[in-house]
This record gives C-alpha cells, structure tokens and sequence, in this order.
C-alpha cells in the first residue's frame, strides 16, 4: 500500500473551519430601496468572512465575534427572495431568506417556536424530522384578526421513505382559530412511500379542498395560501389553484406547523 506525503503548503488554502451557522437574523425583510443594519447570530463566523446577496448592496460588515456579525444592507428596487451567501472559507446559503416586498415579511426564527411536541429539529423558516414515521410540530406566530396575508412553505429535498397522509400523520401547514384552537385551513404536502403520488394540497375545516394533482414537482412546488378578505386562496408557484369565495373566517389565527417523513422550508409570511 501507498502512502502518499502531503507537504504542510499544500494545506493553507484548505478551510479549518466549518460552514457558517446561522440561528437567526435581525432582519429578513425590506421595502425596495431602503437600507438596514442587519446583525446575525450562530457560529463559525471569521474576521475574513465575506456576505454577498444577490442584487442588493451588503456594506459595513463587522465581525463581532465567532457567534455574531453585522452588517448593512440597501436593498434594490425589484421584489423578490434572493439568497443569502455567507463565506468563511466554506459557503453557506440561506436560500430565499432576504425578501424585498411592499408588504411586512416574517420568517421564523429559530428561538420564535414554541409548544414544541416530539424536538422537531428547526431552523430559520424551516422544521423537520430525522427518524422515520416520527411526527413533530411546533407554533410559530399569531395572525391578527381581519389581516390580509400569505403564507408560504416549501418541502424539503429528501423524504425517509414512508408517506405522508391527509390527517395524522401529515407534512403541513395549519391555520388555527386562535382562540379555540380549531383548524380554519391548511395545506398539505402528501406523498406515498414509492413517491409515484405527490402533490400539495388546501384544506377548509368545511370540507372543501385543491390540490395540484399527481405528479407535480414536489421538491421544487411552493404552497400558497393567502387570506385577503374572506376570501381564502390556494396557489403553487403563484399559480391561482382554488378560491373558497365562501369561507368568511376573518379572525385570528395561530400558525402550527406538522413534519412527517420529511419537512418544510422557506416558511414566510407576508402581511398584506
């Protein structure tokens, strides 16, 4: 057997450290040009490190420590989510995490869960679970009564083999009555175990439903319901699926989020 000799120059551009790790940001979200001082916290970060967004401006970076960073950032003139790209030797991308809209953006963070059942493992805008046909869930935010909103969700890119159903044991989104803890609404990312079904689908406590059909690109799909009125409205990728005209509720509501078999990512919600 070889062995073979590695000389210590051959090792200096040869990253020590791991990726950035990130638990939370000050801000996610801006109106169109408009600069904010951002600080954010978690790990590994590097006096050296570098934080690039796409068509917006990142200036001022300051390291504060290897937990803590700042920086400031004047956002463009376009809407959109555009990715976060930290690099400290090793690249880490918060994808779709700096959203630049007219209206008031939230991403959960980490520390912003509660009523955790079962130790989901979370991150910013994202929940799952690593050991098979184990279910968890956490609540994010309460919805004020009367607002105007969307909430978005995106699956993530694996599954642990099993499936996912319609009740029970279910990836998914849930609006609920704040007050009685009733389900108002809910999308549902449903898959079977030889993955040959998947779809997202909407859900009213009444019974009606949309669902995008089989077939549909699960992994790269975006949910969308949105309460602008009483009308509530189910989209995947901004496509128009389903409006409930009928579905009057317009008060408050809590968030809870259901992981099974896989989990969801790029949660936000947009206040209209």
């Amino acid at each position: 057997m070889s062995i073979t000799k590695i000389h210590p120059n051959q090792l200096k551009d040869i990253p020590s450290y791991p990726e950035p790790y990130v638990t939370s940001l000050s801000e996610t979200s801006s109106i169109p040009d408009l600069t904010k001082d951002i600080t954010v916290y978690g790990d590994y970060f590097t006096p050296n490190m570098t934080v690039n967004i796409l068509d917006n401006t990142v200036s001022d970076f300051r390291f504060i420590s290897s937990k803590e960073i700042s920086f400031k950032v004047r956002s463009g003139n376009q809407e959109g989510a555009f990715n976060i790209i930290l690099n400290n030797g090793r690249i880490l991308t918060l994808t779709n995490y700096w959203v630049v809209s007219l209206g008031e953006v939230l991403v959960p963070q980490v520390d912003d869960w509660t009523n955790l059942i079962n130790n989901p493992i979370l991150s910013i805008g994202g929940i799952k679970k690593d050991i098979e046909n184990s279910l968890v869930s956490a609540d994010w935010v309460n919805i004020d009564a009367n607002q105007d909103f969307s909430i978005y969700g995106k699956l993530e890119d694996f599954t642990l083999g099993g499936s996912t159903a319609t009740s029970g044991n279910v990836t998914q989104i849930q609006l609920l009555n704040a007050d009685t803890l009733n389900e108002v609404s809910r999308m549902v990312w449903r898959f079977n175990s030889s993955f040959t079904f998947k779809q997202i689908r909407s859900y009213l406590a009444d019974g009606s439903s949309s669902g995008d059909g089989d077939g549909g690109d699960i992994f790269n799909d975006v949910g969308r319901l949105s309460r602008i009125g009483e009308s509530w409205i189910f989209y995947v990728n901004d496509i128009q699926e389903h409006i409930y005209n009928s579905a009057g509720y317009t008060g408050a509501l809590l968030v809870r989020v259901s992981a099974y078999n896989s989990g969801l990512k790029q949660i936000k919600l947009i206040k209209h």
